[in-house]
């Protein structure tokens, strides 16, 4: 499930595409199937526990610590459940 829950953010993808490329009877009808599959996800995450993180070194070479860090964990769950 933590593998999961760091790349969740993929299925809002292929509707923004979608809606980029004009499919569909009404605007933005494509890019609608995206984000409740992603909250279902981060909700079965939230209630297991699941956390992860991902580190990918020299993302930005420019900068000094030009590292991503994604962090996901039960507290960042909560923030975003809330609304905070």
């Amino acid at each position: 499930m933590s593998a999961l829950l760091l790349w969740a953010w993929l299925f809002t993808l292929p509707g923004l595409l979608l809606t980029a490329l004009g499919v569909g009877k009404r605007p933005g009808a494509a890019s609608q199937g995206g984000p409740p599959v992603m909250l279902i996800v981060a909700l079965a995450a939230l209630a297991t526990g699941a956390q992860a993180e991902l580190e990918l070194p020299n993302w930005l070479p420019f900068l000094p610590d030009g590292a991503f860090h994604l962090r996901v964990d039960p507290l960042s769950g909560h923030i975003t459940v809330l609304g905070g």
